[in-house]
């Protein structure tokens, strides 16, 4: 699992600087720092094919600050809603739904 997660990591690292636009940085010259929009989330499969994750025109914000903290929300545009505020009473296909559609994670980052 982490072998895995460390990979998403460095996915969407790697579409960050490919593909995504820079919204504001504390430090214009740091190639890192700064709050970011997600454009793209593709995967390449070994057979050559790639997959957009989080469909074709994804949700997402990456935020990196110069104490080297850092937060990343990823979704899948246009999810059904379930109709309640409390999401613990949705049903059990939408929350499902809403769960493998969304990624969020948050730690300490370090450019080397």
């Amino acid at each position: 699992m982490m072998k895995n997660r460390l990979g998403s990591i460095a996915l969407v690292l790697n579409c960050l600087l490919l593909y995504a636009g820079k919204a504001w940085s504390a430090d214009p010259t740091s190639p890192v720092q700064g709050t970011w929009q997600l454009v793209s989330y593709q995967t390449t499969r070994s057979d050559g094919t790639t997959t957009d994750l989080y469909g074709p025109n994804p949700l997402g914000v990456l935020i990196y600050n110069a104490s080297g903290h850092m937060s990343v929300h990823l979704l899948k545009r246009n999810l059904r809603q379930c109709g309640t505020i409390d999401r613990r009473k949705c049903p059990d296909a939408e929350a499902r739904l809403a769960f493998d559609n969304y990624a969020g994670y948050w730690g300490r980052y370090e450019v080397n």
